[in-house]
């Protein structure tokens, strides 16, 4: 749904580019890290985990 909307609201000719962006991955997942990356890969978005902790 969200990939169609911006497609229909692109001025440009190729399709945008999506990243999903995992954060807080120091604390306990609410989702398995290979469930997001699959979802990710199978709909062509990139996926990266994140943490502001150091």
């Amino acid at each position: 749904e969200m990939k169609k909307e911006l497609n229909l609201n692109s001025t440009q000719k190729s399709s945008p580019i999506v990243f999903i962006i995992g954060n807080k991955n120091d604390l306990k997942r609410a989702v398995d890290e290979n469930e997001a990356r699959m979802w990710a890969n199978i709909r062509g978005y990139q996926y990266f985990e994140t943490s502001g902790i150091y």
